[in-house]
């Protein structure tokens, strides 16, 4: 008959080779990749983020305009309070130049004017910008 602690030995051995063998598995089908485990895990959380992400981020009308409550949704949005745009006694600001929101047009400073698309405004606005475009990226 086996001691205790020869029993409590083969129970890790065994639970090692469990480990070893779930491990094995998971290279056998491509799966040691960590993030493709966890976006498998986490799926259920990242599509109901999404999904939520699209829901409150507001829609441009058909023409290419934003109205005005679009544009502050889309510029409450931001999160870049380091590089992006900022509002100071009621002006928003890029650095020091003034920034205006027209609904088809973006006025940066006096002279430079770009056209408003929801894109551009991440690209002002937030850390890791998403949604934005190649022409987004020319102005």
């Amino acid at each position: 008959m086996a001691s205790n602690s020869e029993i409590v030995e083969k129970r890790c051995l065994s639970d090692l080779v469990d480990s070893i063998r779930s491990k094995f598995q998971a290279l056998k089908q491509k799966e040691s990749n960590f993030q493709v485990h966890q976006e498998r895990y986490f799926k259920p959380i990242l599509t109901k983020m999404k999904e939520y992400s699209e829901k409150t981020q507001p829609k441009p009308t058909s023409d290419n305009s934003f109205s005005n409550e679009q544009i502050s949704q889309l510029l409450t949005l931001g999160d870049d309070k380091v590089f992006g745009i900022k509002k100071f006694d009621g002006i928003w600001y890029l650095g020091t130049f003034p920034v205006r929101f027209t609904p088809t047009e973006i006025y940066v400073g006096e002279d430079k004017s770009f056209k408003t698309s929801r894109g551009f405004i991440s690209l002002l606005t937030r850390k890791e910008p998403t949604g934005y475009s190649s022409s987004d990226l020319d102005c």
